[in-house]
C-alpha cells in the first residue's frame, strides 16, 4: 500500500525520528508531574505561556493572580507547576492541586515535600 510507504519514508528520515520521538514524549506525560518551567509569555488574556527543557504549555492567568488582582509573575521568571492535561495539542499546567490532576497532584507534593499553594474554604 502506498501510503504505508509514504509512511515509512517519513520515519526513516531524520525529521521523521525525531518527530516520532517527540510524540512519545508527549505521551510520557503524566498528570501531577512536577516541572520547573519559565514564564515566556504574560499578554494573552486568559493564559500564561511557560517553557521548560520537557515542554511549552499554558497555565492558567487566574491561578497566578494575588487577592489585589495583580499578576504574580514577570516574564523570565522560574515556577513550580504540576502538569495537568494535554488536549488538541496544548499542555495545561496548573500550580496547585485543581484540575483533572488534582489527586495526583497532592500525591507526589507530598511525597516529594514540594510546597503548594491553597486556600481552605468552609
Amino acid at each position: 500500500m502506498k501510503s504505508k510507504k509514504i509512511g515509512q519514508e517519513k520515519t526513516n528520515s531524520m525529521f521523521g525520528r525525531l518527530l516520532e520521538e517527540s510524540f512519545q514524549n508527549e505521551l510520557k506525560r503524566k498528570p501531577g508531574e512536577h516541572i520547573v518551567a519559565t514564564v515566556t509569555n504574560i499578554k494573552d488574556k486568559e493564559f500564561i505561556l511557560v517553557s521548560s527543557e520537557m515542554l511549552q504549555g499554558l497555565v492558567r492567568k487566574t491561578e497566578l493572580f494575588n487577592q489585589d488582582g495583580n499578576l504574580t509573575v514577570n516574564e523570565g521568571e522560574k515556577i513550580s507547576l504540576f502538569y495537568d492535561y494535554h488536549d488538541n495539542g496544548e499542555h495545561f499546567l496548573t500550580t496547585g492541586p485543581r484540575g483533572r490532576a488534582k489527586t495526583e497532584i497532592v500525591k507526589i507534593a507530598k511525597e516529594k515535600h514540594l510546597p503548594l499553594l491553597g486556600r481552605v474554604i468552609r
